[in-house]
Formats: structure tokens, sequence, C-alpha cells
């Protein structure tokens, strides 16, 4: 609950002051994709909970209206009468309730924003971002993505493209629902503007992926591997503008070609945090620089097997 300390002369000053500092914590508050390049480990709970605090403590700070309009009846009962001047009590209240208001609609603004990094950071994408980030090239080797490690709508989501295109390759144009994750551009801003459909979900989770059949069993199979194949220099405006984002769309590089261009990976990382591409896009750029790459010659790749039983289609 808000508390009822500060009630004298400079209790509305000390209420903007709280407004501006909690409009501040959510504008500047740590978020789920500043930390991806912070911690990976810690990404997805550190930025809810940085913010979280620093809005905890800034509401605790702000007086409730009935504070504010106690306030100034007694400010008022302590002037002598003769040099009272003429308060609009009622333009007051409605002043105060104002601020109220305000604080409430940062608090929610906030929380709303703190919900949906929560969100993000529960899905399996994330998970499986974060899981490259953690492991060493060795631990790769002996660990593989099965089916276990999705959710069930997501596993019902790829038995339904199995029913609809059988064995062979799945390219984004054949995913049904994907609103979200192109990183040649189009992308959203922020991240917390987005909201996630079950084909956004899986698609960033795996992206182009092949289905094939064990004959013996009869059971299909997607067979991958999770690593990143592409860089984005979106401080280079030679390919344009994009027209839906007004952002510069960038020049991809392969593996092959980023490691002959970007010797240091470092510089590379503060050109993209330092450009105008969209969170998703640093993070992509993020993941690529710092995760397993996709190699021409597959004997030079680190990523993590993929293997998930879609069973028979039936």
């Amino acid at each position: 609950m808000p508390s009822s300390w500060n009630t004298g002369t400079l209790l509305e000053t000390a209420v903007d002051a709280a407004v501006e500092s909690g409009t501040k914590a959510v504008q500047e508050g740590s978020s789920f994709f500043d930390t991806v390049i912070n911690n990976a480990s810690q990404a997805m709970a550190s930025g809810a909970e940085v913010v979280a605090d620093a809005a905890e403590s800034v509401y605790e700070l702000i007086p409730e209206a009935d504070a504010v309009k106690e306030s100034v009846s007694s400010m008022v009962s302590r002037i002598p009468e003769s040099s009272i001047p003429t308060f609009n009590i009622g333009a007051i209240s409605e002043t105060a309730s104002n601020i109220n208001q305000q604080v409430t609609e940062t608090r929610n603004a906030q929380k709303r924003k703190i919900d949906k990094y929560a969100e993000l950071s529960t899905t399996t994408a994330a998970k499986l971002l974060l899981q490259d980030f953690r492991l060493f090239d060795f631990q790769k080797k002996n660990y593989t993505i099965t089916e276990k490690d999705f959710k069930e709508d997501e596993i019902q989501f790829l038995k339904a493209m199995l029913k609809q295109y059988g064995a062979g390759a799945v390219t984004k144009d054949m995913y049904k629902g994907i609103t979200f994750g192109d990183v040649r551009g189009g992308n959203v801003e922020k991240l917390s503007d987005v909201e996630l459909s079950i084909a956004d979900r899986v698609y960033n989770s795996l992206g182009n992926f092949t289905i094939s059949k064990d004959e013996k069993t009869g059971e299909y199979f997607i067979d991958d591997v999770y690593d990143w194949n592409i860089y984005t220099d979106y401080t280079d405006e030679s390919a344009g503008i994009d027209s839906d984002t007004g952002r510069p769309k960038g020049k991809v590089y392969t593996t092959e070609q980023f490691e002959a261009k970007f010797p240091n990976k470092m510089e590379a990382l503060l050109a993209t945090w330092n450009s105008d591409a969209s969170q998703f896009e640093k993070i992509h750029n993020t993941a690529f620089l710092f995760g397993s790459r996709d190699y021409k010659d597959s004997s030079k790749d680190t990523g993590v097997k993929i293997k998930i039983n879609l069973g028979e289609l039936g």
C-alpha cells in the first residue's frame, strides 16, 4: 500500500518526483532483452526483478489521494485567519486524484511490461537460446533437443504440419500464423509489444527444419541442429530502408563472410547494440556472436542436435 509519509508543504513536489522516477524505471529499467547480453543464464529473471523492485519502491513512496487532501487541509488550518487565501479545495482534490491516477497508470503499464517479459522468458525459444549460451561446445556434442524440450501445444502444432506437408523440408512460408521473427527486417521495435502466436513460438525455436521418416518404425522425426546462420550489420544502409519500420534493413553475412569481415566480435556486438535495429534483431545478432554458428563445412558446427519424435502419421 502507498505510505502517508511527508504530508507537509512539499508533498505535491515529492509526488511529482516519484511519478517521474516511476516513469523512468519503466523506460530505463533492465528488461529481458538487456540481460541477454549481460548475463544469459539469468536474463529472463533479472530483468523483471530489477524493474519490479524499482516499481515497488517508487509506489511505496506515493501518498494516497486522501493523504494529499489531509495535508492541504492541515496546512490551511495553521494559517492565521486574516491571511488565509481562497483555496479551491475541489481543484486540489481533483489534482490529487489526477496524481493518483497517473501513478496507477504508470504502475499498470509497468506491470504489463514485466508480465510480457516474463511471458517471453518462459517460451521454448528463450530457454533454447539461453541453453545455447550456457553450454560449452564439448557439452553440446553430448546433448540432444527432443520433444521433451517443447510444450504440448507446440508438439501438436508440429504434428499438424507433418499431416499437412509430410516428410521433407519445412520453411518459414509453410508455417501458418507467424507474426514475429524476421531477422531481415520488419520486426516490432520492442519485445514488450509482441503478442506471440504458437507459430511464432515454434518458428523462433526451430526456424526452418526437415522432417524425415524412420522406415523401420514408421515414425517421423524432425532432424536439425540448433545454431545461427546469419549476422546482419544494421549500420550498413546499402540494403536500403525497410518501408514498414523506417529502419535500415542491414547487410546480411553468412558465418564465413562474417568471420572474414569482423575479426573482433566485441566490435560487432557494440555496433549492433548502438544501431537502430529492433530488440529482436539485436538479440539475434548477439545469439550469433556468442552462440553456435552454422558453417558450410558441417564438421565445424558446434550446435546441439535436434531430434524430435512426431510419431506415426495417422
